[in-house]
């Protein structure tokens, strides 16, 4: 994704991109603007990382990391395995409960982990993304 976004910003001058990222895509993000380096116009915004990706993530002036959506703790960038080992559980059971009733989704989208949803309805989350945006690209 880095080399596809380094040819994009170099062909099409003035353009600027954000990538955005929540809890492994927000170490995705990180890992492209590593690769990246000192390319101006690509930012990003990386909401709650998950723990295992903390002690590599990198951040520039082009990123903003948010860890904690304002409410609650966020256990899965405090490396708290008991809350993310209780979220994997009661999602297989969530899982395996739409599974019976001839409703199958995704695993992933049976994973609740409280405190690490970031919605836009969060101040510390709007507030945060909407300075960083009118930091970046001025006010509209």
């Amino acid at each position: 994704m880095a080399e596809e976004l380094r040819f994009i910003v170099q062909r099409k001058e003035g353009l600027r991109i954000v990538l955005t990222g929540a809890s492994q895509g927000a170490a995705f993000d990180n890992a492209v603007m590593q690769k990246l380096g000192g390319l101006e116009r690509v930012y990003s915004i990386e909401l709650g990382t998950f723990f295992p990706h903390m002690k590599r993530r990198t951040v520039t002036p082009r990123t903003l990391a948010i860890d904690s959506n304002g409410l609650m703790r966020d256990p899965m960038c405090q490396r708290d395995l008991w809350a993310g080992t209780r979220s994997y559980i009661k999602a297989f059971y969530r899982w395996f409960k739409y599974k019976l009733q001839g409703k199958p989704v995704k695993f992933t989208h049976c994973i609740n982990t409280p405190g690490h949803e970031y919605l836009w309805e969060y101040p510390a989350v709007h507030t945060n993304i909407a300075e960083f945006l009118a930091a970046q690209f001025g006010a509209k």
